[in-house]
């Protein structure tokens, strides 16, 4: 269940994109804002993100509710999930972490059609952008900066940043499992440390884990389908 009537939380627990390929999207927030009705509501997060298209349909949902609208990290808020608490009044558990990088997609085709999917990405980062300097108050070329490098912070850095609004008392949520390399700079608590296997563990690189996997493989089927759509 993705809400609590009796508390009127709404759960962003898992992948964001569309309901139909098994993750949190705009089309599972619109069931429980009907569900839930008018009044504040508190969405709580623990998502390492996913589409920015649905994250951003999301905020704007959120942003015509009739009612208040706050955000509670509950354990990580990455990628795309980074959005809903800067945009809104928000806190973060203690323990949580919070991420913020670059978007990245998937393309096919020729030369010509990579170069069409870089300025795209260019795009949504300039999206990304405009909601981060609202809630951090630091200029783009800076902000630019913190997504090329793919930015980690706990709880209190993040509120020293901006990402979060304060630091709440919330009890430990355990974070989702996360593919060793489906980040770059994922604290090593999150996915292990691979350096501390025995060497002769380590002589073979690893095979890309199917949970990573399966998401590239969902957006470019995506990504697929929006191409044939286009082609009609």
């Amino acid at each position: 269940m993705s809400y609590d009537k009796k508390t009127r939380e709404v759960f962003i627990y898992e992948d964001i994109g569309p309901a139909d390929f098994g993750m949190f999207g705009t089309a599972t927030l619109m069931a429980a804002l009907q569900a839930l009705g008018d009044g504040d509501i508190t969405v709580r997060i623990n998502s390492y993100g996913g589409s920015v298209d649905e994250a951003l349909a999301m905020i704007e949902m959120l942003s015509r509710h009739d009612g208040d609208v706050s955000v509670t990290v509950d354990s990580i808020a990455a990628s795309a999930a980074s959005l809903f608490p800067a945009y809104f009044p928000s806190e973060a558990a203690p323990h949580a972490r919070i991420m913020i990088h670059n978007p990245w997609g998937v393309a096919m085709g020729d030369a010509e059609e990579f170069r069409k999917q870089a300025d795209v990405l260019d795009m949504y980062r300039d999206s990304l952008v405009s909601i981060y300097e609202n809630a951090m108050g630091m200029g783009r070329d800076e902000i630019v900066s913190l997504l090329d490098a793919e930015t980690w912070y706990n709880a209190s850095t993040a509120a020293e940043a901006g990402l979060v609004d304060g630091v709440g008392s919330g009890s430990m949520v355990e974070p989702p499992e996360m593919p060793q390399n489906r980040f770059r700079n994922a604290p090593v608590d999150l996915v292990g440390d691979p350096t501390s296997q025995p060497a002769e563990a380590r002589t073979e690189a690893p095979e890309a884990p199917e949970e990573n996997l399966e998401l590239t493989n969902k957006l470019a089927m995506l990504r697929l389908k929006c191409k044939l759509k286009k082609s009609v």
